[in-house]
Order: structure tokens, then sequence, then C-alpha cells
């Protein structure tokens, strides 16, 4: 049925504390949807890292007062054991949300926080990379960093010593009591458990009136912008998406998400500034450099994502020359599992790659390394490492943070040599504060990030090309207040309404509509019967509108019910009186003094009939009896009515 046009409303909750780490949720036609639900890794930065090093000369506990916070340098630390910062999920009620959607693998790290520890009963939908893929980064985190604490490792958590803090200090851990211990390997394993594998562009049908689509953003294996639909509405999450046409992962595609009538835009890229491509061309350089001088290169990574990229793109530089056969290790207790993963997803990669299975060949160029024996992949630093380790060499390991892994184990090892080299190609972290508990350092570090997620000058030209009725985005996609806007370093208005929010907000964005949906029960549809008017059928009907599960229903209406709506009882007509007819009507009722006034919009006409001292007003949109005579407003009044193609009584 129709009405005129109203505004709908759909709430949005920000729940995550960094962009970086995007959780929200949308209210929207009674079902609640959460979009992500990222883990906020910064945190980790404010501890120390787990591993014995020979610090700077710390302050001593008692001239700072709090045992568990130690001084390096001009840094203060945490000496525990490490602890995350989950989304706020305080501001919404878990049991309330029905869906949870999720984009990609960076994007999952906090699910176990919402599905086994609080009372999260609604469904969970995902690709099955990203979920294989979340699996390993999830995996690999909690065997780093989950040691088990004892009740006074808590005690620098409790309210009443994190408000007494010194106002330095303050600044520093001011948030710290709300930071959480990770989930453990049980926990993981029953979240994961609880979602259901989606393809792309398979349309899943939620609570009737909803459904939910994923569709590539070109950033990973399996990872999705999400196409959120009703019957009249249209709302897409699109984040972490990448334009990127030398990528491993399936292209972005952009079709379906044109005409949005809600885009909800998150997760740009980190480093705006760097080009991707040119700091790949300046890190092989790098290696080279640093190998041929016999120095050993140290790459904090991921065991999935970017590397893939990297590794392929050094195996072309190894069999050239360049790089020779320089050795390359791959420390990760997950690292087999993901080498071997990537190589069995060819639906869910670019063409190139697919092309290469039915050749048949792996599509990735690391299975040729590693039958080679340049690239080798070990759980840890273990006895069978140990027998084939060999320098100069680059070795990529965890965490990227430089807070847990055996990335430790290497600084330790080689951070008094200046001819190696630490680099940076994750922008998840501030590398300078990253590096900051061991210095001095000897060896080189260098910043060369590899963010392929788009910048803001590509979302400006994508934005501008699917032409959304509403953005939404982060605050800081905004711009700076004090600098002059510029399509490189934010958003540029276009032609729609742009909302930014930031932490905790709730915004209320109204959608305008003119249609809604509802559908008649059998016991109402079997009692009409329709009448044929012209090429239309149609019939009057009395009836109770119920909602139930986002669904409106027509129902027979109860003899209460009746007599209600008897109160309630309007005509309404269907159909547009023509010139002719109505001259006719009027002459079959005796009426001859009828003078017509052509007026100036087509199909418009004046009717006046002195006789009943009464003037008709006709346009294809309305018709207007004028008189001060009730007898001819009355025999007017019944003309117009059998004129029209039907009524309901």
């Amino acid at each position: 049925f129709s009405h005129s046009a109203w505004h709908l409303l759909m709430k949005l909750f920000c729940l995550g504390a960094d962009p970086r780490a995007a959780c929200l949720v949308i209210k929207f036609k009674q079902t609640n949807i959460m979009l992500d639900c990222g883990l906020e890794l910064s945190c980790l930065l404010n501890f120390i890292p787990r591993c014995d090093f020979d610090y700077q000369k710390t302050q001593s506990d008692e001239k700072i007062a709090y045992p568990e916070i130690k001084q390096i340098g001009k840094s203060f630390y945490l000496n525990a054991s490490l602890k995350f910062q989950k989304p706020e999920f305080k501001i919404i009620d878990p049991s309330s949300i029905d869906i949870i959607l999720i984009s990609n693998y960076t994007n999952m790290l906090a699910l176990p926080f919402i599905t086994e520890y609080t009372g999260f009963q609604g469904k969970i939908f995902a690709t099955e990379p990203t979920v294989q893929i979340g699996r390993q980064i999830m995996e690999e985190l909690i065997l780093m960093s989950n040691v088990k604490e004892s009740a006074h490792n808590l005690r620098w958590q409790r309210e009443s010593l994190l408000n007494n803090l010194p106002p330095a200090l303050h600044q520093i851990f001011h948030k710290a009591g709300s930071w959480e211990t990770l989930y453990s390997l049980h926990d993981l394993k029953a979240c994961l458990s609880k979602i259901t594998f989606l393809t792309y562009s398979q349309t899943q049908s939620v609570y009737s009136s909803v459904t939910v689509t994923p569709l590539s953003s070109g950033f990973s294996l399996g990872a999705a912008n999400w196409l959120i639909q009703t019957h009249y509405e249209k709302i897409v999450y699109m984040s972490d998406s990448s334009s990127a046409g030398s990528r491993h992962p399936e292209a972005l595609e952009l079709n379906p998400l044109r005409g949005a009538d809600v885009l909800i835009l998150t997760n740009l890229t980190q480093e705006p500034t760097y080009s991707p491509d040119q700091e790949l061309s300046e890190l092989c350089a790098l290696i080279g450099s640093t190998v041929s001088n016999g120095g050993n290169v140290l790459l904090p990574s991921y065991p999935s994502g970017i590397i893939f990229d990297l590794v392929d793109y050094f195996h072309s530089s190894c069999l050239t020359g360049s790089l020779g056969r320089v050795p390359m290790y791959f420390i990760s207790p997950v690292g087999e599992v993901s080498l071997v993963y990537v190589n069995i997803l060819a639906e869910w990669l670019c063409k190139s790659k697919q092309e290469r299975v039915y050749l048949p060949e792996p599509p990735f160029n690391h299975s040729e390394l590693l039958k080679m024996g340049i690239l080798q992949h070990f759980p840890t630093l273990n006895e069978a490492f140990g027998a084939t380790f060999r320098e100069p060499c680059l070795v990529f390991c965890g965490h990227t943070s430089l807070r847990c892994g055996d990335v430790l184990q290497f600084i330790r090892m080689w951070g008094s040599d200046s001819k190696n080299a630490l680099v940076f190609t994750e922008p998840d972290f501030d590398h300078e504060a990253a590096v900051a508990p061991f210095q001095p350092l000897q060896m080189k570090v260098y910043y060369l990030p590899i963010d392929p997620r788009l910048n803001f000058q590509e979302a400006n030209s994508i934005l501008k090309d699917l032409q959304p009725k509403h953005l939404l985005a982060p605050a800081t996609y905004g711009g700076s207040s004090s600098g002059v806007p510029s399509a490189k370093t934010c958003l540029m208005p276009i032609d729609a309404p742009i909302t930014f929010f930031k932490h905790l907000d709730v915004l209320s964005v109204a959608l305008s509509r003119k249609y809604e949906r509802a559908v008649l029960s059998h016991e109402l549809a079997t009692s009409l019967h329709p009448k044929l008017l012209g090429n239309v059928s149609l019939t009057p009907v009395s009836a109770m509108l119920t909602a139930r599960d986002n669904l409106l229903q027509l129902n027979v209406a109860s003899v209460g019910e009746l007599n209600a709506l008897r109160l309630l009882k309007q005509r309404y007509l269907w159909g547009s009186p023509t010139l002719e007819r109505v001259i006719k009507s009027l002459n079959e009722r005796g009426v001859e003094d009828i003078n017509v006034i052509k007026e100036d919009s087509p199909n418009n006409y004046r009717v006046e009939m002195p006789s009943l001292m009464a003037c008709l007003y006709l346009s294809p949109s309305e018709t207007i009896i004028e008189t001060d005579n009730d007898q001819s407003r009355i025999l007017l009044r019944e003309l117009i009515i059998g004129q029209c193609l039907g009524s309901s009584e």
C-alpha cells in the first residue's frame, strides 16, 4: 500500500573506539544489525614487550609509586600481561542484536567477546575465506599473548588506582580499566562455529523484510562490502575496499552499490600520502642493499594478507638475481596452514590467478619458492629452525606491535648491528612508539607502509560515481578544521548530505519513503471478489493491519473491529473523469446551460452551470466542485463518483 511520503528513521551507534577497529550497529526496520566487530590493538603499545631485553635504565618503583608502571627512557609502560580494547558493547543490549555482518578478517578480532561473554543469540554472516583467515590471525594472537595472571597483576586496573594517577600517567592509562584479557582458543572455536558462510552476491533473507548480500571489496580474500536492502530501501556498508588491480583478491565490485539511500564508509587507508606500489619498489631495493652488505631484514607481519603480495613480488626478484637466493623465513604458529590455505581458494582470487589454477599451476608464487628452498616456514624458533637458519636473510614474523611473538627474539639478536634493518610495512601501529622501548637500537628502522585500502582521492572519485543519497563516515575523514580541504587528505562534498560520527555517537538518519509492502491473509484473500474495470481489477477492502517480525499483514476484521472501521470509513476514488463524459452525464440529468472554458494548463477546464449555480474544475489530478447550493453539490458529487472507475464503501 502507498501513502504520502514519510520518514523512516535509521539509527547508527558507533561502538568502536578507533575507525581502524570498526564496530557499528544500525537499527532499521525493527532489525538490529552489527557491522563488524573490530579489536582496538593500539593499547598494546602501552605495555612492556614480553621478553627479556636490556632496556634503558628505568626509574625505581619507589619514585613512580606504582609497581606495575615502569619508565623506559621518557615513556611509561605497564609491566603486565597484554590487554585489548574491545568495542563499547555497554551502549547497546547485545541480546537485541539480530545479525552481525563481518567485512574481512581484520574486523572480526573482537567477535568472541560478544558471542561468548554476552547474551547475543543472533546470526553471524561472513565469507568462508574471511572466517578461515580470521581464525589464523586470532589463533596466532592467542598463542602469542594469552598469559595467565594473578590477582595481584590485575591490581593496576582498579578504578581507585587509575583515578588517582598523577596527571601525566592518567592521560596515558585512564582507559586501562576497560582493557580486557584476550579470549581463549576454546572461546574462539565456539565463536567461529556460530558463523554462516555466504558467497559473493549470495542474498540472505533476514526476518522476512531485510536481505543482506556480500560483494567483493578487493581488499583481501573473501573481503566484502555489504548490501542491506528492503523492498524500498538500500543501505551500503563499505569497509576496507581496494581498487588496486595488481593484487591477488577478486576485484572491487561497485555496480550494485550505486544509488544507495545511505552509504556507510569506514576503514580507508591509514597512510593516504604513501603509494603502495612505490613503497613496494623501495622495499625491494632496501632488502637488496641490506643483504648485499651482509645485513638481515626483519619484517613484522601478520600470517596472512599483504604478506602474500610481498612474497609474490619478491619471487621475481629472486629469480632475476636482484635478491639472489637470499633465504626467507616465515615464522608463525599458523604459517603452514596459511600458506596451504590460500592456494585452494581459486574462486576468490583475481582473474589472472584463477587462470593459473587451470594450467595447472599454484596461484601464488610462494609455492615455487618453497620448492626451491628459498622460503621456509616454522611454527616457532625451534631446533628445526636453528638447524637450517643462515644469514644474511629475510624474516617474516609477528607480532606487528613488537610487544609479543618471535619478532622480539630477532630484535634482541640483531638490534645491536647497524647492518641489519627493521622494516614496518603494516600501518596498524605507530612505528616510532613500537620501537621506543628498545631504543637506542643500532639496527636501522624503516617505515614503508603498504596499505592497499582506498585513499581519499580514490574514495572521492568512487563516491561521485556511486551517488549515495546520504553518506556516513568517521569524523576523522572530515579533515582538519584549520587546514584547507583537499581531495588527497579528506572526503570532499558530494551532491548529498554527509554526516560524520565518532566513538559513542548515536545518529538518527531519516529515510524518505512512500510505499510499504503488506500481504493479504489467506482468509481475507479468499473473501475478496475483484471487479474488472478497464485494465484493472479492483475491490473494496475492510481489514485490520498487523505488524509482526517485520511483516505487515492485512487480516479479516472481527465484528468489533468492523464497527470501529465503520466509524473511520472513507471513500477512495479511482479514475479521472473526462470532459466529454461529464457533459454527457449533465445532459442526461437535464442540465443544458453548460459553458466550458479551457484553462492555461493542458487538459484543465472550468465548467460553468448557471442553472445549478455551480462550477466544476477538471484537471488530470483533481476535480473541484464549487457551489453554495447543497442540492447541486450532491448531484455533482454523485455524478463525479459515477465517472470514477470504482470506490470503496
